[in-house]
C-alpha cells in the first residue's frame, strides 16, 4: 500500500477550488485512499490500490478529484506538440531492455513542490509497479543540455566513463554497479548480460546507465528549470507507455506544454505520449445486478464521468493513464465509488442456505488423508501464473508461452 504525502495548498491549487480538512478524509476514499495525517499544510495518505500508480502523486489525486467535485468531468485529453525529437533504438537491446518512450515539457518553472511530486512518483512508481526498476525505470533530465536525436544503446560495461549523479568523478558502467549506492542496489537487474543499456546524446554525452542512475551531467532537474525531457525504459512495453502517459498528465496538469518525441525502432516508428485507446461497452444491466441499483444510463454515464471517463456510442472510454480496466465488474465498482456505497440501499434477503462440501469433495478429501498416511506427500501448485515470474525472475528464455486473453489479474496472466 504507497504512502504518500502532499501540501493541501497546491491540491486546491491544482483543483481549482477549495478543500477544507474536514473534507479530506470523504474525497480521498473515491481514491480507494485512507487519510492518514494531516500536519499543518501536508497531507499524508495510504492508497490502497497498487494498480492505480495515477494516483500517487498530488496531480493525479487532483485530476480525479476535479470530476468528483465537478470542477471538470469527463476524459482528461493530453494535448502535445509534435517535435522532430527522437531516440534511435539499438537491435542489440531486445533482449537486455527493449523498450523505451518519452516526451519533453516546457512553458512553466520547476518549483520545490513540483520537484518533491516529481521524486515522490517516480520513486513509488518504479519501486511498486516497475517491480524495483526491473519492468519500468524513469529518468528524467534538463532539455537545455540535450542534443537530439539521442541513442539508446547496448555498450561494453568497461567501453565507456561518466560522471553519476551526486558524484564527482568518472566510472565506467561496471565500477558503477560495485561502487555507486544505486549501482549496488539494483546490479541484479544486469546480471548476467555481457552488454549494458546506455543513452546517449547525438554529441556522445552520457545521459545516463538504465536501469541504474543518471548522469550528473544532465540528469540532475533544479528548481527553475523550465525544459525536462522524461523517458521510461523497460522490459514490458505496456508498462513503459502507461508510465510516459502518468507523467505527462502530471506535468499537463501544472499547465506545462507536452513534446512528443519519436522512438525508432530500425525502420519502425513510434510516437509518445501515446493512446491506449481502450474503450469497453457499458451493460447498464450488469452495472445494476452487481450493485443492487437501478440506475438509467445517463445516470450511470454520468457518474463515470465524475470518475473521469469518457463515453461515446455506448461505449466506456477509459483514460489513458490507466491499465487495470479488463472487464464490467471494474466499470460496475467505478460507478459504484463514484456514488458512494452509504447511498446503496440494502436488499432483503430472499432466501437462506448454509454452504457445505460436494460429495465427491468430501471422498477426494478421504482420499488424501490415506494417501498422506501412507507416506506419500502432496503438492499443490498453482496453474497460473506470468511471464515475468516464468522468465524475467527466472532468467530463463520464452519458448512459446499460453497466455490468457481476458485475464482479470496480470500477476495470473499466463499457464505453468
Amino acid at each position: 500500500m504507497p504512502t504518500i504525502s502532499f501540501s493541501l495548498k497546491e491540491l486546491n491549487k491544482l483543483v481549482g477550488k477549495k478543500i477544507v480538512k474536514k473534507d479530506l478524509s470523504p474525497l480521498l476514499e473515491y481514491a480507494k485512499a485512507e487519510l492518514d495525517e494531516v500536519n499543518g499544510d501536508e497531507v499524508f495518505a495510504s492508497i490502497g490500490d497498487t494498480n492505480l500508480p495515477y494516483l500517487w502523486s498530488v496531480e493525479g489525486i487532483a485530476i480525479l478529484l476535479k470530476g468528483i467535485l465537478g470542477v471538470k468531468t469527463g476524459l482528461e485529453q493530453l494535448k502535445f506538440v509534435k517535435s522532430k525529437d527522437s531516440i534511435i533504438v539499438d537491435d542489440k537491446l531486445k533482449s537486455i531492455r527493449p523498450y523505451i518512450s518519452a516526451f519533453s515539457v516546457s512553458g512553466a518553472k520547476v518549483d520545490e513542490d513540483l520537484l518533491k511530486q516529481l521524486i515522490q512518483l517516480q520513486e513509488k512508481f518504479c519501486h511498486t509497479y516497475g517491480v524495483r526498476r526491473k519492468k519500468v525505470a524513469i529518468g528524467v533530465y534538463n532539455y537545455d543540455k540535450i542534443k537530439f536525436p539521442i541513442n539508446y544503446k547496448a555498450v561494453d560495461p568497461e567501453s565507456v566513463h561518466f560522471v553519476p549523479l551526486e558524484f564527482k568523478r568518472e566510472m565506467t558502467l561496471g565500477e558503477i554497479l560495485e561502487v555507486h549506492p544505486k549501482g549496488i542496489e539494483f546490479k541484479d537487474i544486469l546480471k548476467g548480460f555481457d552488454k549494458y543499456p546506455l543513452l546517449m546524446d547525438y554529441d556522445n554525452n552520457v545521459l545516463s546507465f538504465p536501469p541504474i542512475i543518471n548522469s550528473n551531467y544532465s540528469g540532475k532537474v533544479d528548481p527553475g528549470n523550465s525544459r525536462l525531457f522524461f523517458e521510461a525504459t523497460g522490459t514490458n512495453k505496456e508498462a513503459v507507455t502507461l508510465a510516459t502517459n502518468i507523467f505527462a498528465h502530471a506535468f499537463a496538469v501544472r499547465g506545462f506544454k507536452i513534446h512528443s518525441v519519436d522512438v525508432k525502432y530500425g525502420a519502425k516508428k513510434e510516437t509518445y505520449p501515446q493512446e491506449f485507446k481502450d474503450s469497453i461497452k457499458l451493460d447498464a444491466d450488469y452495472v445494476n445486478k452487481v450493485l443492487g441499483t437501478s440506475l438509467s444510463e445517463k445516470q450511470i454515464v454520468a457518474l463515470l464521468k465524475k470518475m473521469r471517463y469518457g463515453f461515446d456510442k455506448g461505449k466506456v472510454l477509459v483514460p489513458d493513464y490507466r491499465l487495470d480496466i479488463m472487464h464490467q465488474v471494474d466499470i460496475a465498482e467505478d460507478v459504484g465509488i463514484a456514488l458512494g456505497y452509504d447511498n446503496i440501499k440494502d436488499n432483503k434477503l430472499e432466501y437462506y442456505s448454509t454452504g457445505d462440501s460436494l460429495a465427491i469433495t468430501k471422498f477426494i478429501d478421504k482420499i488424501r488423508e490415506l494417501v498422506v498416511g501412507m507416506g506419500y506427500q502432496e503438492v499443490m501448485s498453482p496453474i497460473l501464473t506470468n511471464k515475468n515470474l516464468l522468465y524475467d525472475m527466472t532468467e530463463s528464455k520464452d519458448f512459446g508461452t499460453i497466455e490468457i486473453s481476458n485475464f482479470m489479474s496480470e500477476n495470473y496472466s499466463a499457464v505453468r
